[in-house]
């Protein structure tokens, strides 16, 4: 009886800084712990060097691990994802912008500077292995990653935090644990930055849809361009201003978009198992 209470009240009331912290840690540890008999069975057939086998069952490793850790989770505390709320085609548009961008304005200003720094032997060899294995790796990065990482950080640390906090201390928090994760200085101050822009996306949106998309696009962005068409270094105070100006502008854009909470996507798996809002 005590028990169901309690996990109403972290229902209705989120959860504490601490307890938050405990969650990523054991929701992290879960994952893996599921994860690793696929990330032993990846091991041997890199091994083998059968990379294109490798990463296929990284994906299916990712893919189960994930899903049956937040869904188990959801189902133990009775919390829902935020999937169902609607939210208008331009949208879109607004995300692209704050996507492009972000994308400029970094690589022009953090990036820049990171990129005078050793990159980790982990990152090398995890771009090795996906030039190894185009297409599997492509899937991973630029789909199945996008969409396991938003269920964790902002469906579900986000949103046990934004219930009892202020919504900028939600998205910061979930952020700085966007970053951690990553492993490495380069992945990991650009991964908190953008995930600052994917909180306030998902805040405004409640719906972890946008913040998937949005995450996908990036992702996409950065795995088949390097924006070979002109040195944006080389005109850097240009970009940094007009990037600046254009965040600035679709972050405008999309806090003034009115979103009708009476739309909804009509996902009848996942209400039938009680797992969405």
């Amino acid at each position: 009886m005590s028990e169901a209470v309690n996990t109403e009240l972290i229902h209705e009331e989120g959860r504490s800084l601490i307890s938050v912290i405990l969650l990523f840690i054991k929701l992290e540890l879960l994952t893996n712990l599921v994860a690793s008999p696929f990330i032993i069975i990846s091991f041997v057939l890199d091994d083998y060097k059968l990379y294109e086998a490798c990463m296929f069952v990284e994906i299916i490793g990712l893919i189960l691990s994930y899903f049956y850790v937040v869904s188990k989770h959801c189902k133990k505390e009775k919390f829902k994802i935020r999937v169902k709320q609607k939210f208008p085609i331009r949208f879109l548009v607004y995300m692209l912008l704050i996507q492009i961008s972000y994308t400029l304005l970094y690589e022009t200003t953090l990036g820049a500077f990171l990129n005078r720094f050793e990159v980790s032997k982990n990152l090398i060899e995890s771009g090795e292995l996906w030039n190894s294995a185009v297409i599997f790796g492509s899937i991973s990065v630029c789909i199945i990653g996008p969409i396991v990482e938003e269920l964790l950080y902002r469906g579900v640390l986000l949103e046990h935090m934004r219930k009892r906090y202020n919504p900028l201390v939600a998205v910061l928090v979930s952020s700085l644990f966007f970053g951690i994760v990553h492993g490495n200085l380069h992945q990991g101050v650009g991964s908190f930055f953008f995930g600052l822009c994917l909180g306030i996306v998902y805040v405004k949106t409640n719906s972890i849809l946008a913040s998937i998309f949005l995450h996908m696009v990036n992702n996409s962005l950065y795995t088949f361009t390097n924006y070979p068409f002109v040195d944006i270094h080389a005109m850097a105070p240009v970009v940094i201003i007009i990037s600046l100006a254009l965040l600035v502008i679709s972050l405008l854009l999309i806090s003034k978009t009115k979103i009708d909470e009476s739309k909804k996507f009509n996902f009848r798996f996942l209400e039938k198992h009680n797992l969405a809002q």
